[in-house]
């Protein structure tokens, strides 16, 4: 049996691998359905977002993306490809979440869905200012290949961008489009709301018990720490909105980039 191979026979198997061009058939993506418990029911448009997700984002998901093709373009559909494939995944635990009834698993990841809001306004705030390819470059770097950490496993030297600016970016976005000055904060406001029961702090202490009148602090039976799913919907409510939300942006995003995209070697992943 031959164990090494030649130059020439990696480069022939890498070759082959890149003829072989993998799309998903729409139907065959994994996609659990939300089991609301029965006091939920009564508001199903609250998840209807979360419910056509897939059908709605997937025209914006590209596969075979040649990042060698067209610059800095190649890269912005990398992004936001990878991040919608990325929110994807997310979408399905939040349901796992809901159907599990565990609010902690919950709210990560309502926090983790709503960075991909801050992700793609930011984006779609960068291309909004018409820069030159050379300037867009170094303003999409950071999106493009930042990490964070100082650890000596980091990969690479460039630094991401902070997600609260991020946030701060899809704020600008809310703002704009509702022309609104009450909402100059909204997303801002609801990702504090989905970050402190997520951290140990004040708000994930009451998640896992009961303060009582005389001081006496007792952890919630697992019925009772399932309800809140239900007496915490006032909280995660506006949290619902990031699908519809990353639709909009996404369909703004391809508007600016259309006649650039067209121009990177890509398909599109998902075949109905």
């Amino acid at each position: 049996m031959q164990l090494f191979y030649s130059n020439k026979h990696t480069k022939d198997i890498r070759k082959s691998l890149l003829k072989d061009k993998f799309f998903m058939n729409i139907s065959d993506f994994p996609y659990p359905k939300i089991n609301l418990p029965k006091d939920l029911k009564d508001e199903p448009e609250l998840f209807d977002g979360v419910e056509k997700y897939l059908t709605q984002i997937e025209k914006y998901i590209f596969t075979n993306i040649d990042l060698r093709e067209h610059g800095v373009h190649s890269w912005i559909l990398q992004i936001v490809s990878a991040n919608l494939v990325r929110s994807l995944y997310i979408r399905n635990s939040f349901v796992d979440s809901i159907n599990s009834r565990n609010i902690v698993a919950m709210f990560l990841n309502l926090k983790a869905w709503l960075e991909i809001v801050g992700v793609l306004s930011s984006v779609l705030d960068i291309l909004k200012q018409d820069l030159s390819d050379r300037d867009l470059h170094e303003k999409i770097k950071p999106y493009a290949l930042g990490n964070r950490g100082s650890g000596s496993m980091r990969v690479g030297t460039i630094e991401v961008v902070n997600v609260l600016t991020m946030i701060k970016k899809s704020d600008n976005y809310m703002k704009a489009i509702s022309k609104d000055e009450k909402l100059s904060n909204f997303f801002s406001d609801f990702y504090d709301v989905a970050s402190n029961p997520t951290h140990p702090s004040y708000d994930s202490y009451e998640f896992m018990g009961d303060l009582k009148d005389d001081a006496i602090w007792n952890i919630k039976n697992p019925n009772d720490f399932k309800k809140q799913l239900i007496t915490y919907r006032p909280m995660y409510g506006g949290l619902l909105l990031s699908p519809i939300f990353i639709e909009l942006i996404c369909s703004e995003i391809f508007d600016i980039e259309k006649d650039n995209f067209r121009k990177v070697k890509s398909e599109s992943f998902f075949q109905t």
